[in-house]
Formats: C-alpha cells, structure tokens, sequence
C-alpha cells in the first residue's frame, strides 16, 4: 500500500521517512513519522499529547558496547545509545514524563531465517533493562512474531499505526 506524500500547504500530511538505524523528532500537527520494516530491529515511538511533539526510533541492533567505533560513528545503529538520544531530545524540547506515551514494535524473527543471533529477542532484552532502569512505561507493544512491521505516529494525534503486506491496525 502506497502513500502520496503531500505537501503542508494543502492541509493534507506530510510522511516523514526514518530510515533504519535513526530517528526523528517532529511537533508539527501535520506531519507522521513512518518507518520501514522493522523486522528484527525495533520501532519506539515517543509522543507527548499536549505539545504534538514525537519521536520515532528504528534501532537494528542490541549493544554498542561490542562494537565501539561504529557506536561512536553510528550511535543510532545500537538500541542502547540510540534509546537515551531520542529521549534527550524529547525531554530538550518540553517532552514530559507525566505525559508521554511511548509504543514499541518489531523484534521479529523472519519466517525463512532460523535466526540464529536472536537479534530481535537482545533488542527487546535491552530495551526492557533500559526503560526498568529509567522507570518508563510502554503504553502499547506489538513485539516478537514472525512479521516485519512498518510503524507510523501521528502528530495530530499520537495515533500509531502498523502495517504488514496489506494488513493495518492501531497500536
């Protein structure tokens, strides 16, 4: 399923890509943040109602720490360093705590992989120990499974959206 990306201009919305191993942060009421598919690599979305103010993270890879100079160079690659970047960011532009609602997708194993490196079950892992750590709460998750995901968040709204082939729903 295609979207046509419009212009703000018109009032339509504007679908703002996140490539994998980055993130965005938007607060335009216009404007969705989308992803590709996630597979094993995990979406997070970050969403503070009163401002529209969003984020979302596509992070491919558990830990930074086996791999240091590619974790300075690419520090979003890894879910560890990318996790407290997209959250420094949201709490610099007024995120609030009290606030926000964060939402996770992917982690899958793909159908035809025997997976052998786990890496979406590390990836969830991680990202469990580090909100444990930090005391924040997934308001909504669709982790795991054999799907690769595509994840968008609504400015408007917070609406999250995933899609699968030509299946979509909220999260």
């Amino acid at each position: 399923m295609a979207e046509s990306v419009k212009g703000k201009a018109d009032g339509e919305l504007e679908y703002l890509m996140v490539e994998v191993e980055s993130w965005r942060s938007a607060r335009d009421r216009h404007e969705v943040l989308s992803t590709r598919g996630l597979g094993s690599g995990l979406g997070i979305s970050v969403f503070d109602p009163d401002l529209h103010l969003g984020g979302v993270l596509h992070a491919p890879l558990p830990l930074s720490i086996h791999h240091p100079d590619l974790a300075e160079s690419s520090p979003d690659l890894f879910v560890d360093t990318a996790v407290t970047a997209v959250f420094d960011n949201f709490f610099a532009h007024g995120g609030r705590r009290s606030r926000m609602e964060v939402k996770v997708a992917g982690g899958s194993v793909p159908k035809l992989s025997d997976d052998l490196f786990r890496i979406g079950e590390k990836n969830l892992r991680v990202l469990e120990k580090i909100f444990a750590k930090n005391e924040i709460e997934v308001s909504a998750h669709c982790v795991g499974g054999t799907q690769s995901l595509r994840m968008r968040l609504h400015l408007d709204t917070g609406r999250v959206v995933l899609s699968s082939g030509s299946e979509e729903w909220d999260l």
